[in-house]
């Protein structure tokens, strides 16, 4: 699968639990292997938004899945779920689909 920068901005974040990140705002890209080794998101969280830590790092050994809805991630600590979005039910209906399919 391909995913163009344009597609990948925008994208939203999701963990494996069904908990709303945030959405991608940036990535860094290894220039000698030209892969994409951290993903810079925007929380959803509120209370990450006032206490000033409005971007989440996530590292491409935390990612599970990329599609063209989503950037899935493993679990993250107790403080994130806490201030993250819930994910609404059609896409968690989704990716429930889309992860019994590979199995």
């Amino acid at each position: 699968m391909e995913i163009t920068l344009t597609q990948l901005r925008g994208l939203s974040v999701v963990t494996k639990s069904g908990i709303v990140l945030g959405s991608i705002v940036d990535a860094d890209i290894d220039a000698e292997t030209r892969h994409i080794f951290r993903y810079h998101v925007r929380s959803n969280g509120l209370l990450r938004r006032l206490a000033g830590q409005e971007e989440l790092i996530i590292a491409d050994i935390q990612v599970i899945a990329l599609t063209h809805e989503h950037l899935l991630v493993e679990d993250t600590d107790e403080e994130v779920k806490e201030t993250a979005s819930p994910l609404p039910q059609h896409l968690a209906e989704n990716i429930a689909s889309s992860l019994s399919t590979r199995s």
